[in-house]
């Protein structure tokens, strides 16, 4: 048998002369949850990176192939990546996150997609303490919906199926003070359920 001394010996300085039947482990990456709207949290995780080695995150938007960087992060001593980014404003639709090394190479992808920003609707708009009011949202993850009318939990925690969800409430009669003044309604969507 002949061998190159030269190249083993580029090899064995590389390190990427295994033993036999050792098998380099590729990197995995995982975005937790797979869908977020903008400027929501993203806990980033994965495994078999090189130890202490600097990782940068990025979302590749499949629709186009650009790339948003995301902050960097470093691998523990095990080779773990664990941090929390958060989800840049960028148009719904679906992205691919993507871990490399310093050297630019792509060591690992999963899959994300950003979300619509939900949409609240009230109907009537406006009206006197005793009414019933329909609330109509769009664009939700599956989850729970819940609604507050100036402060005050007045619908939920509701679990759905995600989309649309339409829900009533009766105007509180000790709100907003003074009674008739102007108040806000807010929506909060949790994915996942409570």
């Amino acid at each position: 048998m002949r061998f190159n001394a030269s190249l083993l010996c580029r090899l064995l300085v590389l390190g990427l002369v295994l033993a036999p039947g050792a098998r380099i482990a590729a990197a995995t990456l995982e975005s937790l949850p797979y869908s977020t709207w903008a400027d929501g949290e993203i806990l980033v995780r994965g495994l078999d990176y090189p130890a202490g080695a600097i990782v940068r995150l990025g979302l590749i938007a499949n629709a186009d192939g650009s790339e948003t960087p995301l902050p960097s992060t470093t691998a523990d001593d095990s080779g773990r990546l664990l941090t929390t980014v958060s989800t840049p404003d960028l148009a719904p639709g679906g992205y691919r996150m993507a871990a490399r090394d310093e050297a630019d190479r792509l060591l690992a992808t999963t899959a994300h997609t950003i979300l619509a920003a939900p949409s609240l609707q009230l109907l009537p708009a406006s009206g006197a303490p005793g009414l019933n009011v329909r609330a109509e949202l769009a664009d939700l993850p599956p989850g729970t919906v819940e609604l507050l009318y100036d402060g005050v939990h007045v619908l939920g925690p509701v679990p759905h199926a995600g989309g649309f969800f339409s829900g009533a409430f009766v105007v509180p009669g000790d709100r907003p003070v003074p009674i008739g003044g102007p108040v806000t309604v807010t929506a909060i969507a949790r994915t996942g359920g409570a």
